[in-house]
């Protein structure tokens, strides 16, 4: 083994085999000066994922290392071995249908915590690409030159993360994340939200990395009814883990989340009603 890596690069996987050698090729363009090592967190693929994975990172000289999984574990505890495995005093996750795009990523992600030991975590902006669709979207700006803090509070009235992939966290306070933490199941925002307890969260300028969004994503797959069944469920289960020290902000985040789903029904029946007003005009000059 290795000396110990200042970073461990997280690579979660589950039957992406058709993506993964993008992904991968993300971790091979880093330019970073200090030891890594990748932690391969694979769910028991049953494609040809992880024999993709250990032939490029092992054509390139990479320092890995390769979680054995009997079984399939699911999302929670397939992270929770992961983060556990991680040697680094940084690690950043990287997930097996996204991909980093930015060659300096990681070494400004850990440069900053280097000097900022207020914050426990960071996070950059996500290039969301609509696989089926074949279409790019950037959503928000995010901070122009600087970096933002984000806390707890904010996190809980609706500000988001992004996703996995876009975090670098701070591996001696994940390790004081509880056995009830783990148990949740959560992705990145839960992690922010639970972390935001022991410090700052830091959105970095910039878009680093992208985020695939396509049918058969753990949550980018679900239906639209089951996003909305899992947010109202998730926000009272984060009150709860909270203490409901933050219910009010939870209760506007829930409040902000209805109006958005009003304004966009509101576009699609303005959409639909001036397409209709077209067709009756193109046959009425006809």
């Amino acid at each position: 083994m290795n000396p110990e890596p200042k970073l461990s690069i997280l690579l979660v996987s589950y039957n992406q085999e058709r993506f993964i050698e993008e992904c991968v090729n993300g971790i091979l363009i880093q330019e970073y000066a200090y030891p890594f090592e990748v932690v391969v967190a694979d769910d028991c693929s049953t494609d040809g994922t992880l024999e993709h994975i250990e032939r490029m990172l092992s054509a390139a000289n990479v320092d890995y290392r390769v979680l054995p999984t009997p079984a399939n574990l699911g999302m929670g505890a397939n992270y929770k071995r992961g983060f556990a495995a991680c040697r680094g005093e940084y690690v950043a996750v990287l997930e097996g249908d996204d991909y980093w795009t930015y060659t300096r990523k990681l070494a400004e992600h850990t440069a900053f915590l280097d000097l900022r030991h207020e914050c426990v975590m960071s996070f950059n902006r996500a290039i969301i690409y609509h696989y089926e669709g074949k279409r790019f979207e950037v959503r928000s700006k995010g901070p122009d030159g600087a970096f933002e803090y984000i806390t707890t509070a904010q996190l809980a009235a609706g500000t988001g993360i992004g996703n996995m992939s876009t975090c670098v966290f701070r591996t001696s306070v994940i390790r004081r994340l509880d056995d009830e933490f783990w148990s949740m199941g959560t992705a990145d925002w839960g992690y922010a939200l639970a972390l935001g307890q022991f410090g700052l969260i830091a959105r970095l300028p910039g878009a680093m990395s992208v985020y695939r969004v396509h049918g058969g994503g753990l949550y980018s797959g679900r239906s639209k009814d089951a996003h909305r069944r899992s947010a109202t469920e998730r926000l009272q289960a984060w009150d709860h883990y909270l203490g409901y020290h933050f219910s009010r902000e939870f209760q506007k985040s829930q409040k902000l989340a209805g109006w958005r789903r009003l304004r966009r029904t509101w576009r699609r029946t303005l959409r639909d009603a001036l397409q209709r007003l077209a067709g009756l005009t193109r046959r009425n000059k006809a």
